[in-house]
């Protein structure tokens, strides 16, 4: 599959199935071995935004989160993501300083209906403009030059 070829936009119905399937995520049971990680994961819902880096338009997808650690955090989304691809992840303003962090995604999985769980890696922070972020011009250069694996492919 052509991940460029993707619709990145979510509607409003795609949100609310997101949400739903959130739930069933958490309620479900784990298997011993999927909690076995060197950071505690912390449940944290929230929509935003991530800006793709590789792609020479940035192109914005819309995502929920799911989790969030120390180390990195998973979402949910309607494009598939390839391990070790980067994207930026602009927070709230907290205080007087507004966060970017790069990312990289370490797994994809298809979830259900077109929409995907994500597990992503913080690899590095920047402080940005309130009004006007502009992510950092070396992000942009180390994921272009990075060339992550092919997506796992969605199901039927």
């Amino acid at each position: 599959m052509n991940i460029m070829a993707v619709n990145a936009e979510m509607s409003e119905h795609d949100l609310g199935e997101i949400y739903a399937l959130l739930q069933l995520l958490d309620n479900a049971p784990t298997q011993r071995r999927a909690n076995q990680r060197l950071r505690q994961r912390s449940a944290c819902r929230f929509a935003g935004v991530i800006t793709l880096l590789a792609l020479s338009a940035r192109p914005e997808i819309r995502i929920v989160t799911r989790n969030v650690s120390t180390t990195g955090f998973s979402f949910l989304c309607t494009r598939p993501f390839a391990p070790g691809e980067m994207f930026a992840l602009c927070l709230p303003a907290c205080a007087t300083t507004r966060k970017a962090l790069l990312c990289a995604a370490k797994f994809c999985r298809y979830v259900h209906k077109g929409k995907h769980e994500i597990g992503a890696e913080f690899l590095e922070a920047a402080a940005v403009e309130h009004h006007d972020p502009q992510i950092p011009k070396e992000w942009i250069m180390r994921a272009t030059a990075a060339k992550p694996k092919r997506p796992v492919p969605a199901k039927a």
